[in-house]
């Protein structure tokens, strides 16, 4: 029996340890979604962080924990903007449930790669489920940033959960203007705010000058080696490995059964060595697939599914074939990374 000291120091224990965990996650998910604004300082160092961050999303990711996964995806993104982690984290809120927030980062989605043919076709495709359970909030003012319940964002627009008030601040420079938002799924709600008097706001850039100044923020993040996605080609082809492997094991493991019957009618030395040879096949077999799904599995994180036609055409080359041998097969892969 376990002395009553003793007891009362593993609860304590495990009470410490439940609220340490608690509040870490806390200030994770604080941290996460006070801003969907790109971060300032030291870009090396925000690159490092940014891609420690999309290491550990991808790790939510594959333990199903979809939201954490889009929180720490965002976090990537603000670190060091790149359209993998943005898109990571728009399926990963989908994936979630949570369709506003997927609206919401759709919008910055669209915004951000409109020359994009794969991210603005996921991004509508979000927009459209995203308008059918949440309201569409869209703040109409010259040279202001806009928060909306507490979260500072990359656009003048968010979709917001229905049938209650919404927080909507404008900041002007030194200067805020509050508004308060409320509709029913589906409706779009438009608050005009006027630059108050003596507020002192940034000039604007021209259309032509944003978008050249976001084609040059692109062009430099793909100059510095920013997280990247794969085409689907490495994808099917760990797939169609899997499957063969499968098909493999399947046959080797009922071929193995089936030189059990033979064995028990004549018990012979050369007998029991075919089968423990085949035996081993199977295990071998066995382990090679099951290595085979996990990377199909990492793969499925990293692949842009909608990827380009220059990634389709990369991923051409990529082919994979299951040679027989005299003792099972061997599978090959072939191709470019």
């Amino acid at each position: 029996m376990i002395p009553r000291s003793l007891r009362s120091g593993l609860v304590a224990l495990l009470l410490a340890s439940a609220t340490s965990a608690s509040a870490q996650d806390a200030a994770e998910r604080a941290a996460a979604e006070q801003s969907d604004v790109r971060a300032t300082g030291d870009q090396v160092a925000n690159r490092r962080t940014a891609a420690q961050a999309y290491d550990r999303a991808a790790n939510y990711f594959m333990g199903g924990q979809f939201d954490r996964a889009g929180q720490w995806f965002m976090t990537a993104y603000r670190l060091a903007p790149a359209r993998a982690a943005l898109v990571q984290a728009v399926r990963s809120y989908q994936r979630a449930g949570e369709l506003a927030r997927a609206g919401t980062l759709a919008i910055l989605l669209a915004e951000q790669y409109p020359n994009d043919a794969p991210a603005v076709q996921l991004a509508n495709e979000v927009m459209v489920e995203a308008s059918r359970r949440a309201v569409l909030v869209t703040v109409e003012c010259d040279g202001c940033e806009v928060e909306a319940d507490g979260r500072l964002l990359a656009t003048q627009a968010a979709y917001l959960g229905p049938d209650e008030a919404h927080a909507i601040v404008a900041y002007f420079g030194n200067a805020r203007v509050e508004r308060e938002a409320r509709g029913e799924s589906g409706a779009q709600v438009l608050l005009e705010i006027e630059t108050p008097e003596g507020a002192e706001v940034a000039p604007d850039e021209s259309e032509a000058q944003a978008r050249a100044t976001a084609r040059r923020r692109r062009e430099e993040e793909e100059d510095e080696g920013g997280i990247q996605v794969l085409g689907p080609g490495l994808f099917w082809t760990s797939a169609a490995a899997t499957v063969g492997l499968g098909a493999l094991t399947l046959w080797s493991g009922l071929d193995t059964l089936s030189g059990v019957d033979a064995y028990e009618a004549t018990p012979t030395l050369e007998r029991l060595q075919n089968g423990q040879d085949k035996e081993r096949r199977t295990n071998l077999l066995i382990g090679f697939t099951a290595a085979f799904a996990a990377t199909t599995a990492v793969l499925a994180i990293f692949t842009d599914f909608a990827g380009d036609d220059e990634d389709e055409d990369d991923d051409a080359g990529t082919r994979a074939a299951i040679v027989p041998t005299r003792d099972g097969a061997v599978v090959m892969v072939e191709g470019q990374l």
